[in-house]
Formats: structure tokens, C-alpha cells, sequence
């Protein structure tokens, strides 16, 4: 059942899961308001179309920059993505190195677990951004 989980994920283009992450982390950042995360099933789940339309040009900005930071001197479009996939693998190993009975499912609602896959999927997609 989770190597289906998995392949389902892999099929999935990391631009769209990107415009996913950036909706659920204006959820999260929002979430002191709305209480989407804790209450997922409320009158404030109307909102999310919305931030998905918000998500989708931030993600259209971000591979806009990505895709201009090609320069005659060199590929620094790749200089962002692995410094970002670095600063999420850090933020990652210092939360479970301080935490280390915290493994469950509860830390999927965290918005630093939504802002840090956040990053990683943003990392991912400035990798596979086409240039000219």
C-alpha cells in the first residue's frame, strides 16, 4: 500500500506538487486565524481555492527567477536549488536530532513540516526548470 503511495507521488510533476505545497503553507501560515489544519471540514475551507490561485503565481514566479539565473558565467539556478535542498536537510536533521520521540503522524499538521517539504519541493522544481 505505501510503494503505491509512493508511485502515485513520483507521478506527480513537481511544479503541481509545489502550487499543492505553497497552498497548504499559506494554509499553515494562516492557520492562526482560520484553524484549517486542526478543523479541515469548515466554512473557511472555501478559502483554499483562493490560495491555490495564489500558490499557482508564486510557483509561476519562482520558476520565472529560476529560469533567468542562467547567465553566460554559469547555471546559478542550480547554486539556489542545492543551497535550498541543503538548508531543508538542515532544518530537517536539527528538528529530529532535538526531537527525537516526535515521529508520528501529529507532525504532519506542524507548519514547519508543511514549510519545510515546502522548500525541499522547491528545490526540486528549480532543478528540472527548462531553460533556453
Amino acid at each position: 500500500m505505501l510503494n503505491e503511495a509512493f508511485k502515485t507521488i513520483r507521478a506527480i510533476k513537481p511544479v503541481y506538487l509545489l502550487i499543492i505545497f505553497s497552498t497548504l503553507s499559506m494554509v499553515a501560515w494562516s492557520n492562526e486565524h482560520l484553524h484549517l489544519l486542526e478543523k479541515p471540514i469548515s466554512l473557511f475551507a472555501l478559502s483554499i481555492p483562493a490560495l491555490a490561485f495564489m500558490g499557482h503565481f508564486m510557483t509561476l514566479f519562482w520558476i520565472g527567477v529560476m529560469s533567468k539565473l542562467k547567465t553566460d558565467i554559469g547555471d546559478f539556478a542550480i547554486l539556489v536549488a542545492c543551497s535550498l535542498f541543503v538548508y531543508s536537510l538542515l532544518i530537517t536533521f536539527s528538528y529530529l536530532s532535538n526531537n527525537p520521540n516526535i515521529i508520528n503522524s501529529s507532525l504532519l499538521i506542524k507548519p514547519g513540516f508543511i514549510y519545510t517539504c515546502t522548500l525541499y519541493i522547491m528545490s526540486l522544481v528549480a532543478f528540472n526548470v527548462k531553460r533556453d
